[in-house]
């Protein structure tokens, strides 16, 4: 591993690309390890190394913060959904709810569940999945039973009670739509390609099913 500063700002060069920063000429190669002597004062190393750093850390934050995905599902004629596999810890569960994009868990929901105070929390293990609908003991229980709508984007949530060791984000969000493709009612997530989402989303959903 790299020990001092001309190192570890020559590995960084040669990590990000050639024409990245100034030019160094290589002068010792040993095993996997390329060493560079640099024409750049130290405090700018310095100042390289540090920035590069805290971009990483940065970026490594905010991946960890952003809402982790969910595996939308047919399950017979039920919709489930279901924690990544490589989540790699588990979670508790402190609430669960559905409803049309833009609802809250407190308004405009299907159906939500919270967990009562003192209740032992259900306890989801990566690869887990949730129903809708899903009435669970030790859980407080609203399910308005209307069917959902077809072609209208909702959301499932779940939100864990636990701190996570790998994941500081404690929602699990994933967007999807109820299409009917010939005759039988499917649920799709969306998958947003771009920067922007399209006018009709659950036309743009039922365009990617496979033909």
């Amino acid at each position: 591993m790299p020990h001092d500063i001309d190192q570890i700002y020559g590995v960084i060069r040669f990590a990000i690309t050639p024409y990245a920063l100034p030019r160094c000429r290589v002068f010792k190669v040993r095993k996997t390890e390329i060493i560079f002597q640099s024409e750049l004062s130290t405090n700018m190393k310095n100042i390289i190394v540090l920035l590069f750093f805290a971009i990483t850390a940065s970026l490594a934050l905010a991946r960890s913060q952003y809402p982790r995905p969910l595996t939308i599902k047919n399950v017979g004629e039920n919709l489930v959904a279901c924690l990544p596999e490589d989540d790699g810890e588990d979670i508790e569960l402190k609430a669960a709810f559905v409803g049309q994009e833009g609802a809250t868990a407190e308004t405009g929901v299907n159906w939500r569940i919270e967990i009562k105070p003192g209740a032992k929390p259900l306890v989801m293990h990566p690869g887990d999945c949730l129903t809708y609908g899903a009435n669970i003991d030790g859980y407080t229980y609203s399910f308005s039973q209307e069917s959902l709508q077809i072609n209208v984007p909702y959301t499932f949530s779940i939100r864990r009670g636990n701190v996570g060791k790998k994941w500081l984000t404690n929602l699990h969000n994933e967007m999807f739509c109820a299409l009917n493709v010939n005759g039988l009612i499917v649920f799709k997530k969306y998958i947003q390609k771009g920067s922007s989402a399209p006018p009709d989303i659950c036309a743009y959903v039922k365009s990617q099913l496979p033909d």
